[in-house]
């Protein structure tokens, strides 16, 4: 499993995160590495339906997910930083 680039939007060109989610597709757990200095971080996982599946607060380092119970599908990770800089990374499990 690798690193992903699959980023779905984010503020401006400026605003880009550099946040590193993997594996994708998503195995047993999904690891969300954040960069220090720029926290605190909220991060929200949403379904294809726009459902919260999980939240978070984070000030930076990794962060792993246990995704066993989660159903197949298409899931979307928003990380948004103490500046207001969104970024949304595109997950399949």
């Amino acid at each position: 499993p690798g690193l992903i680039g699959g980023v779905v939007s984010v503020e401006s060109p400026d605003a880009q995160l550099n946040i590193q989610v993997f594996p994708n597709p998503i195995e047993d757990v999904l690891s969300v590495r954040l960069p220090s200095g720029s926290g605190p971080y909220q991060l929200e996982l949403v379904n294809a339906m726009g459902q919260a599946v999980w939240t978070q607060t984070s000030i930076g380092g990794q962060q792993v997910l246990a995704s066993g119970t989660w159903p197949t599908g298409i899931y979307f990770l928003r990380v948004s930083d103490a500046f207001g800089h969104t970024q949304v990374v595109r997950v399949v499990k």
